[in-house]
């Protein structure tokens, strides 16, 4: 009796807390937050983050094409990124996206090959309503082919942590029309 019990018990634990996660990362799905990258030293740049459903992410930055040396000290081409995100609770959303960063003759770290590169990002929404939000990014940088998520991989390069702030985009919401007649 016992054990069905404590087997009942942990059946409930673990269901709250999986969809306690899942619960919570619900407010921040199918938004587009602009976000607003400052490393140390350098000028401030652009990018749109999307929260996809079922914890995935896309981000485009401003600076991708290049000519980004005032933003990160270096000349820098990017590819779109694509990835995961979590949330810790109510108010923590951690996201880790990756991409390719281009090959170049300008750049030391890239003269023959491209590179993955992966985004870590960790955002704080103090606000409770998803809308704004403040934080850290970490860009590193790992060998073409390698996976960017295991913790033997070690990189190539690392910047250093910058600091972020978004802000939600606001959207039209739309509704389904009934009237299905086209003039």
């Amino acid at each position: 009796m016992i054990n069905y019990f404590i087997i009942i018990l942990m059946t409930f634990i673990i269901i709250f807390v999986i969809d306690g996660q899942v619960n919570n990362c619900i407010s921040y799905e199918n938004n587009i937050y602009q976000v607003t990258t400052t490393f140390p030293n350098y000028k401030s740049f652009y990018s749109m983050i999307t929260l996809l459903p079922k914890g995935l992410s896309y981000e485009v930055l401003n600076i991708a094409m290049g000519m980004n040396e005032a933003e990160l000290g270096l000349d820098l081409q990017v590819s779109t990124h694509i990835g995961q995100y979590q949330c810790a609770n109510k108010s923590s959303v951690y996201l880790r996206s990756v991409g390719y960063l281009f090959k170049s003759d300008e750049t030391a770290i890239l003269p023959t090959t491209d590179r993955i590169s992966r985004h870590d990002y960790y955002l704080d929404f103090n606000d409770n309503n998803s809308t704004t939000c403040t934080g850290q990014v970490t860009y590193t940088y790992f060998q073409t082919g390698s996976n960017p998520y295991i913790s033997s991989n070690k990189p190539i390069f690392t910047f250093s942590s910058g600091n972020i702030s978004c802000v939600l985009l606001p959207r039209k919401h739309y509704t389904k029309s009934t009237n299905n007649t086209h003039s």
